[in-house]
């Protein structure tokens, strides 16, 4: 019996310690909740238990006792379920929301210190406490925050002060770059959802395009590649919102009387695309796409400011002024594929050559399957007339830079 109490000495020590722990924590709540009112008490209780095992996470770390960190974290656990099952449906509106925010700060700190001390990039107990926190302190914020905060949205003003915490605690750890890759995805996430709640229109799309661009120019100085998939991220949702919702391909489709209305929206995500083009110094072919991705908005943003510029500059009435507006977008195409073909053979870049060989087959399509079913017989011949005349200038080009070409050769 002695060798094998000798063999288990460690466990049973830790075995006592945990049971005297619960059992000194349990006579000091009862005191506690002796001494005051009982729901005051049972925020005081939670505030305790979490300092306790809070505590216990840096005696832990100190002694470098994995046993004695699993109990730690195991004591914390017990505290997120005492909050989570009894708090929340026993305590009032405010108390249990104190105790929300308190647990999911000390497993917060608890997750980061576990962290900031271990020699593996990411722990189980430490990356899990982390995004346990996440919730408790959501739901702590989101029940004492007023829904209406100075006629500004409370739910959204949190989000986006939490989304803001973890990611400065992102910066704070840039060092540790797994950890920091677990805090900027959770911030970002919460703080982009709580912008779409604050924001809407032209300011969300100022919000994701400038964080897209600010991202990438971080990733561009500090070589982290992994910031720009957030660049990406936020680009994207922004994306999505411009060319959903402000400036729908509707737009330059059917006639409307502000067809230019998401105009801004679309310069600003132009931008925002042109900045995390630059960024992407170490991949030629990435940057070039991205670079195309910006030229291909500047063209649609160029076509809605024409048929904005329409409906503002001529008297006549909406359906008329966007056929005249169709009339010079159809040139407009149709010259940029000139200038991108005239380009691609006096430098002798078959890339450039094929965008405008592209932007010639999609000028044609649209005056044969667009202007021609939609506009009237006066538009209709003006826009034939524009891309035939810059289809023949395109092609006497060809003919004398290729001879160039040819006699230089020979």
């Amino acid at each position: 019996m002695l060798h094998w109490l000798e063999a288990k000495e460690r466990a049973l020590n830790a075995t006592v310690f945990s049971v005297a722990g619960v059992l000194t924590a349990y006579a000091a709540s009862l005191a506690i909740l002796e001494a005051g009112h009982f729901e005051t008490g049972h925020v005081v209780v939670t505030a305790v238990w979490s300092l306790a095992g809070l505590v216990a996470v840096g005696v832990a770390l100190q002694r470098r006792s994995e046993l004695t960190l699993g109990v730690a974290f195991a004591w914390l656990a017990v505290t997120v379920a005492k909050v989570v099952a009894f708090d929340t449906i026993t305590l009032s509106h405010t108390r249990h929301g104190i105790s929300l925010a308190v647990v999911g700060a000390a497993v917060l700190l608890a997750g980061l210190a576990r962290e900031l001390t271990a020699r593996a990039s990411l722990t189980g107990e430490g990356a899990g406490a982390i995004m346990l926190s996440l919730p408790l302190l959501l739901a702590g914020a989101l029940v004492l925050i007023p829904d209406d905060v100075a006629g500004v949205d409370g739910n959204g003003l949190m989000l986006v002060a939490v989304g803001a915490l973890y990611t400065a605690l992102a910066a704070a750890t840039f060092v540790r770059r797994d950890l920091g890759t677990l805090l900027w995805a959770i911030g970002l996430t919460v703080t982009g959802y709580g912008e779409a709640v604050l924001l809407t229109g032209v300011w969300l799309v100022l919000a994701y395009t400038a964080s897209a661009a600010a991202f990438a120019a971080v990733a561009a100085a500090s070589k982290e590649r992994r910031l720009q998939v957030a660049s990406l991220v936020y680009l994207v949702v922004g994306a999505a919102l411009a060319l959903g919702v402000e400036a729908p391909p509707s737009q330059l489709l059917v006639a409307h009387a502000h067809p230019g209305h998401g105009l801004a929206s679309l310069l600003l995500l132009i931008g925002a695309v042109a900045v995390f083009a630059w960024s992407l110094a170490w991949s030629g072919r990435y940057r070039l796409q991205a670079a195309w991705v910006a030229g291909a908005l500047a063209v649609y943003a160029a076509s809605l400011g024409i048929l904005e510029a329409a409906e503002r500059l001529s008297p006549a009435g909406v359906h008329t002024d966007f056929q005249r507006g169709q009339t010079a977008v159809s040139a407009l195409w149709a010259t940029l594929a000139l200038v991108l073909f005239y380009a691609g053979l006096k430098r002798r870049r078959g890339l450039l050559r094929g965008g405008g060989f592209i932007l010639f087959g999609v000028s044609l399509g649209k005056i044969f399957l667009f202007d021609l079913p939609s506009l009237s017989s006066a538009q209709r011949a003006l826009s034939f007339l524009a891309v035939g005349a810059v289809l023949l200038l395109g092609g006497f080009f060809y003919q004398h830079l290729s001879a160039q070409y040819d006699e230089r050769i020979a």
